[in-house]
């Protein structure tokens, strides 16, 4: 049985530091196919080289996505790697991760927005908290 958590705190920004044409099963599988697996896709969102905001695990279920500081952490992860020029985020995810930020934001309002390497020993999303928030300013 998937644990449930009832507070959220934070939402984490992630890259999955592959290409931006990385599918939702891609990731799926590779979580799925861990030591331990997980029992599905570890994120709460992800935002695709399309744009499109996909479903992973419904808010109310703990996800898989910071090492052991789970619980009351919303994750997103966005496809690409802002670590090489070549697989960064592109304009189009910026404005869809933006816009899920947004809708956050309305829901929990007290929600802290930080990424991956905020968290945890990581590069994880290659970008700097503040370079991300510059993106948020604005409506989306």
């Amino acid at each position: 049985m998937m644990a449930v958590q009832t507070e959220i705190t934070h939402l984490v920004i992630h890259h999955s530091a592959s290409p931006r044409d990385t599918t939702f099963a891609e990731i799926d599988s590779w979580h799925k196919s861990r030591n331990p697996p997980f029992d599905m896709f570890g994120y709460h969102w992800l935002i695709g080289e399309d744009a499109l905001i996909l479903q992973g695990r419904k808010p109310w279920q703990v996800g898989a996505h910071v090492g052991g500081q789970n619980t009351g952490k919303l994750g997103v992860c966005v496809t690409g790697d802002n670590t090489r020029d070549l697989m960064k985020w592109s304009g189009p995810q910026i404005v869809a991760l933006r816009s899920l930020v947004a809708a956050c934001r309305i829901v929990w309002q007290d929600i802290i927005v930080c990424v991956h390497r905020d968290l945890a020993q990581t590069k994880c999303p290659g970008l700097d908290y503040k370079e991300i928030e510059s993106a948020f300013s604005g409506a989306p």
